[in-house]
């Protein structure tokens, strides 16, 4: 295509050609619907605690599991990884039959393209509770939710799609969808409020209503 096609202000991504990254490995690479690491990058993954089989990287999970410990001690509740990797193949799969289910409308306000989802580097975790594992608007209400919210930076995470940052990100608000960064960015971001896009001064352009 040869310019940008928005649906009720979300790009479609298959309009856009992504910059390939050069450092998909890197903790805080930023990937999104302009930015795609690699076809052939499978990243190193271990199979992650309270969780159906899902795998993350490493570094994120051993900071899955020091962040689930405190949230257990401190609200009682045991968080459950909904979503963690997932293959190019599988965000692929995803990404069609989700216009089948839920329209190009939707999907492009909440599904990412293949090579553009940040679970495809291990790093991304969409979570709930055990006793409720599916992926939930709620989970922000919910005490778990609260929690994460407020200590999650402490441990690397960031609630990736913030409530009215639809047009920085290029995504919608979800609850339930934290980016492991590491502690160093986390606790920036948290303390300015910013998303990685403006952390890294990459906020998409909208199209022009003048």
């Amino acid at each position: 295509m040869d310019s940008p096609v928005w649906y009720n202000g979300y790009v479609d991504p298959r309009s856009i050609r992504a910059e390939v990254v050069a450092n998909p490995e890197d903790l805080t690479v930023l990937i999104n619907k302009y930015y795609s690491m690699p076809s052939d990058y499978v990243p190193k993954l271990v199979m992650a605690g309270s969780s159906a089989g899902q795998y993350l990287r490493p570094e994120a999970d051993d900071a899955w599991d020091l962040m689930r410990a405190a949230c257990q001690k401190d609200s009682g509740e045991v968080l459950y990884l909904v979503s963690g990797y997932r293959s190019w193949s599988t965000q692929t799969y995803s990404f069609t039959h989700a216009i089948e289910r839920r329209g190009i409308d939707k999907v492009c306000e909440k599904n990412a393209y293949q090579g553009r989802s940040e679970h495809c580097l291990g790093l991304a975790l969409d979570m709930n509770i055990a006793s409720d594992p599916e992926i939930r608007d709620e989970f922000a209400e919910s005490t778990a939710g609260m929690w994460v919210n407020e200590h999650g930076y402490e441990f690397g995470f960031i609630l990736r799609y913030p409530r009215d940052k639809g047009s920085i990100t290029g995504y919608g608000y979800e609850a339930w969808h934290y980016r492991f960064v590491g502690v160093e960015l986390a606790t920036k971001l948290h303390e300015s409020g910013q998303t990685l896009e403006e952390y890294y001064g990459k906020a998409q352009i909208l199209p022009d209503e003048g």
